[in-house]
């Protein structure tokens, strides 16, 4: 399974902080939405970008939520991104962020 984060870029202070939590609490949920891609499993994670790169360097599987149109819809009317309000029309069109860093599980 592919996971796109919403953004490439991180911080290693808060990476460092979310990977310790990590090792005494365990795989983090995190709520994703498939994409459209016809040829891999992919998904486009709505949130968790730090959590999901600690997973990766700790070979820990996340607990994933994948939420349908609809659900991503009624739950994330707007969501925050980096303090800016995002619509789900933007959400549901990545090219908005420089294109993307993939985690594998």
């Amino acid at each position: 399974m592919n996971i796109i984060l919403k953004h490439n870029h991180f911080d290693g202070c808060k990476l460092a902080q979310i990977i310790e939590e990590m090792k005494i609490m365990g795989a983090p949920t995190i709520k994703v939405y498939q994409t459209e891609n016809e040829y891999d499993e992919e998904f486009q994670a709505i949130e968790g970008c730090h959590r999901l790169r600690a997973c990766e360097i700790l070979g820990i599987e996340p607990i994933i939520v994948i939420l349908d149109k609809e659900e991503l819809l009624e739950n994330h009317k707007e969501i925050e991104h980096e303090g800016t309000e995002i619509t789900v029309g933007e959400i549901e069109n990545t090219s908005r962020w420089e294109r993307p860093y993939k985690v594998n599980f």
